[in-house]
């Protein structure tokens, strides 16, 4: 292995970690203000919101939409199932079994 890359691994490695204790080792005696937690526990979903914002409407960098894009199709299906069942695993592997039937079927 190169050793350019093991030191990016590693490098990787530290800063991920650092990022994730440090918030911990410094703020575990502390009490933070009621706004910033609630602001804190909803980051993760805006963020992968946005992210799947990309993903499903995006392509080529224009916007994408119809019943041919595939990914619109899913999603709306993921959130049928996530209304109706509200269970992670149905709605995943629902939606994800969705999207290989329609792959199978339509390409």
């Amino acid at each position: 292995m190169n050793n350019s890359l093991v030191f990016v691994m590693l490098a990787a490695i530290i800063i991920t970690y650092l990022t994730r204790y440090l918030p911990f080792a410094v703020l575990h005696n502390k009490k933070i203000p009621r706004r910033l937690e609630i602001f804190l526990r909803n980051l993760p979903v805006a963020v992968l919101s946005a992210l799947a914002f990309q993903s499903v409407f995006l392509k080529d960098g224009e916007f994408h939409h119809g019943w041919d894009n595939f990914y619109l199709v899913g999603l709306v299906f993921a959130v049928v199932l996530a209304v109706t069942t509200r269970r992670l695993p149905v709605v995943v592997f629902g939606s994800i079994s969705l999207l290989l039937i329609m792959n199978i079927i339509f390409t």
